[in-house]
C-alpha cells in the first residue's frame, strides 16, 4: 500500500525559529545552498559547529605527513578534518568524543570526505582517559578544544540547554537520562539540593540557581 504523503507542519512567521523547524539547516547535503547562505551571514547553521582559530592551531602544531596525532574533542570534526588534510594520506589521527550521536555523524561525514579507518581512529571516550586511547603510541601533536558544541546546546532534545523548552537531562547516551526534577526531587530555598552532588549542578553559578529551582518544577512535564 502506497504511503500517504504528509505535508511538513508549517512554522509561524516568515523564518523558522525553533531547532526542529530549521530542517534545511539540519540537512546540509540536501540544502547545501541554504546552509551556505547562513554561513555567509556569519551565523552557525542549526546542528552544526564552526571550529575556531583553525589557521592559528595548524600553524602552531606544524603537522607533517607521516605523523601521529590526537584530537581530544572530535565534535563536529572541523579541526580533525583540517589536521587530516595536513597529513596528506600519511600517518594517523586518533580522536575521542563522549557523545555517541554526534561522533557517529562525524565519523560518517569524515569517511565520506575520504578519511576512513586507515588514517582515522575514533574512540568513544572522555578526554580524561587519554592514556587509554592508544596505549604505547607516542603522539606528535595533540589538540584539546575542551567543552561542548553547538550541536548539543542548540538541540533541546539533548537536554543541555535552557534556551528552549525541554527536559534537562545532562545525559550523553540515548535514551535520555532522567529529567532534572526526578533526580533532584524538591527542596526549599536556601538549602543545598542533593542533585548538585550527583550532577553538573554542583558547579552551577549562583545566578542560575534561582532559574534552576523554578525549572525543576516544570521539568519532565
Amino acid at each position: 500500500m502506497e504511503q500517504e504523503h504528509r505535508r511538513r507542519a508549517r512554522y509561524q512567521g516568515t523564518h523558522p525559529r525553533s531547532f526542529r523547524e530549521k530542517y534545511k539547516e539540519l540537512d546540509p547535503d540536501k540544502y547545501h545552498a541554504d546552509v551556505e547562505k547562513v554561513l555567509q551571514s556569519g551565523k552557525t547553521p542549526a546542528g552544526m559547529h564552526i571550529p575556531i582559530m583553525v589557521e592559528e592551531i595548524l600553524d602552531f602544531l606544524d603537522i607533517q605527513p607521516g605523523q601521529t596525532g590526537l584530537d581530544a574533542t572530535l565534535g563536529y570534526g572541523g579541526h580533525s578534518r583540517k589536521m587530516l588534510e595536513k597529513l596528506q594520506g600519511q600517518g594517523h589521527l586518533y580522536a575521542t568524543d563522549i557523545d555517541p550521536i554526534e561522533s557517529e555523524k562525524t565519523r560518517a561525514r569524515l569517511e565520506a570526505a575520504g578519511f576512513g579507518p586507515d588514517i582515522l581512529t575514533i574512540r568513544r571516550m572522555n578526554f580524561a582517559q587519554l592514556d587509554q586511547v592508544a596505549p604505547g603510541v607516542l603522539f606528535d601533536f595533540v589538540l584539546a578544544d575542551l567543552g561542548v558544541s553547538s550541536m548539543q546546546i542548540d538541540d533541546p532534545a539533548r537536554g543541555f540547554t535552557f534556551k528552549y523548552g525541554g527536559p534537562w537531562t545532562f545525559g550523553w547516551t540515548p535514551p535520555p537520562a532522567s529529567p532534572l526534577r526526578s533526580v533532584c526531587g524538591s527542596w526549599t530555598r536556601g538549602s543545598s539540593p542533593p542533585c548538585w552532588r550527583k550532577t553538573p549542578m554542583n558547579r552551577t553559578p549562583t545566578a542560575l540557581r534561582g532559574p534552576l529551582r523554578r525549572y525543576s518544577g516544570r521539568a519532565g512535564r
